[in-house]
């Protein structure tokens, strides 16, 4: 998606958090198999690369993960503090 690509895959781990289906790719479920991903690849001319740009710079730009880094940081620390008290 860095590049503009959409995603086409079967709908496991992260990728449901990534990709929006339909908008900068398409999910599949494993019970639709390989069949369901050839079907979905005809629909890929439906898919716009600027919104999967916009997708990967929303979520991984280097400023993006510098601060998600630092509120889990910060949010491990805290959670730390607490139970050291106990």
């Amino acid at each position: 998606m860095a590049c503009g690509t959409p995603v086409v895959a079967f709908s496991n781990g992260g990728l449901k958090e990534t990709i929006t289906n339909g908008r900068t790719g398409f999910l599949v479920s494993q019970k639709q198999g390989v069949a369901g991903l050839v079907e979905v690849v005809k629909k890929i001319g439906s898919i716009k690369r600027t919104a999967c740009r916009k997708r990967v710079g929303g979520y991984f730009s280097s400023t993006t993960m510098a601060q998600n880094y630092e509120k889990l940081y910060h949010k491990l620390v805290n959670k730390s503090r607490i139970q050291s008290h106990f």
